[in-house]
């Protein structure tokens, strides 16, 4: 349901000057692999392609959406236990 291509290996990696010196070079390998950047021996940035960063975005929605559903699954089941209980706004609320 989520998978979107994540791979468990780390990207190809370079340095914050070689990936100013071939930044071209390094836009066409985004469009088929994640690229970190390093500087001063630390991971700073990564490249990716515009798909991959919608990808991602995507992703990120619909966990969210999955833990919206989780957290109302969980509090009807509160409700139903006689554990918690609806008030009157949060049933008439028209802003939610």
């Amino acid at each position: 349901m989520y998978n979107i291509g994540m791979s468990k290996t780390l990207p190809p990696m370079y340095s914050s000057k070689d990936a100013r010196k071939h930044f071209s070079t390094l836009l066409d390998e985004s469009q088929h692999s994640d690229i970190l950047i390093i500087e001063h021996g630390k991971p700073t940035a990564v490249l990716l392609s515009k798909n991959r960063y919608e990808q991602l975005l995507e992703l990120v929605d619909q966990l969210e959406e999955h833990l919206l559903n989780l957290q109302a699954q969980v509090r009807w089941q509160a409700i139903q236990d006689g554990e918690a209980t609806l008030s009157f706004t949060e049933v008439f609320n028209e802003d939610q």
